[in-house]
């Protein structure tokens, strides 16, 4: 696993037997795992995925935060309704001195990036205090990893044409294109 401090370099590529991903960064910090876990969610952590479900809606600044039961809104409660009962539900947390941080976690739906009934869909989020540190990359490599030990080709993951922020801008991880290889 990717620990300690990466210098400035132009690609990076980590791979794994059916996997390619690429990302930039410029001085990215990856937390050792002695201070971060990235491990399956629990049956009894699940609830949490309402928390981070809403963390994943993104709220352009000076734009008043919608109350948290905007996830019961049907385009939006199917990421986490009955989670963990469908097949292909997966989710895996970060958990940093006994508390889960982030998550990330995939399902067959019809959500937004729904493609096919092949295709999981992915959602990933973090607290406020822990982005920017590289710990969603490593949840991102572990559901990667796990997808294509299940056999899954591709994966969706929406987002929002305005929220991507100029590389220039970011300092830490600038871009991330995930390319599952056949």
């Amino acid at each position: 696993p990717l620990q300690g401090q990466i210098e400035r370099s132009d690609l990076f590529c980590v791979c794994s037997p059916t996997i390619a991903i690429y990302f930039y960064y410029d001085h990215m910090t990856v937390p050792s795992y002695s201070s971060i876990e990235i491990r399956p969610i629990t049956n009894g952590e699940i609830s949490l995925l309402r928390h981070f479900l809403y963390l994943a809606i993104y709220i352009p600044e000076g734009v008043t935060a919608p109350s948290e039961n905007i996830v019961d809104a049907p385009e939006l409660s199917g990421y986490i309704d009955s989670f963990g009962e469908m097949n292909g539900d997966i989710c895996f947390v970060a958990e940093a001195g006994g508390v889960v941080v982030g998550a990330v976690w995939s399902r067959i739906f019809d959500g937004y990036g729904h493609l096919d009934n092949k295709t999981p869909v992915l959602a990933i989020s973090l607290d406020k205090d822990y982005r920017g540190m590289g710990i969603g990359t490593q949840l991102l490599f572990r559901m990667i990893e796990e997808l294509a030990v299940r056999g899954y080709e591709r994966v969706s993951l929406s987002v929002k044409s305005y929220v991507f922020v100029d590389p220039a801008d970011l300092g830490n991880l600038f871009q991330i294109l995930v390319t599952l290889l056949v």
